[in-house]
């Protein structure tokens, strides 16, 4: 496990970066009730992310977002983590919709794939995805699955639809929002 003063330093670091940025860093989409997915309310861009504006982005041979695990988890690696790679997603999504560029719909694509590819279905809580990196700090050493991952994957696979009308998008995204349902009575 990294050292405590090792972990102060990159808090400091990660403190005076927040700090000294634009408060928004993200523009906020223009229209965000046309009867067609645009951009997402955040405007994401591939250049701010790459940047490092949330975080250090590395990529498999498929295109595939990797991030570094978190400064307190004693095996350092890079690993897929379904929030990024959906926030890196919807970035490729903003720079297809600009450029209509073939490449750029394939290269969102991938990231669909990649969320269809990487659910986990079960009958009682539908498709989710999990995050597989500890979060000591919240006591959670096993796998666990996140809202936030879970609205990302839906964002990218309604898009998935959009694009291309295959039906395993639409349903993989119909079945994530089953998790979210709560019985009545």
């Amino acid at each position: 496990m990294p050292g405590k003063l090792e972990k102060i330093w990159f808090m400091l670091k990660k403190f005076k970066r927040d700090f000294t940025r634009k408060p928004l860093f993200y523009a906020l989409a223009e229209e965000v009730h046309a009867p067609e997915l645009g951009e997402y309310y955040f405007v994401m861009t591939e250049a701010e992310l790459r940047a490092g504006v949330s975080q250090n982005f590395h990529f498999d041979a498929e295109g595939i977002p990797l991030i570094p695990t978190y400064i307190d988890v004693e095996e350092r690696k890079l690993i897929y983590y379904p929030i990024s790679i959906g926030q890196y997603g919807l970035a490729i999504f903003h720079t297809w919709l600009k450029s209509g560029a073939a490449a750029d719909r394939q290269r969102f694509l991938a990231i669909a794939d990649w969320f269809y590819e990487n659910r986990i279905s079960e009958e009682r809580r539908g498709d989710f995805w999990l995050t597989d990196v500890p979060k000591p700090e919240y006591r959670i050493f096993d796998p666990w699955p996140s809202a936030f991952a879970q609205s990302r994957g839906i964002s990218i696979l309604l898009r998935g639809y959009q694009l291309t009308g295959e039906e395993k998008y639409l349903s993989a995204a119909t079945n994530a929002l089953k998790i979210f349902e709560v019985p009545a009575g």
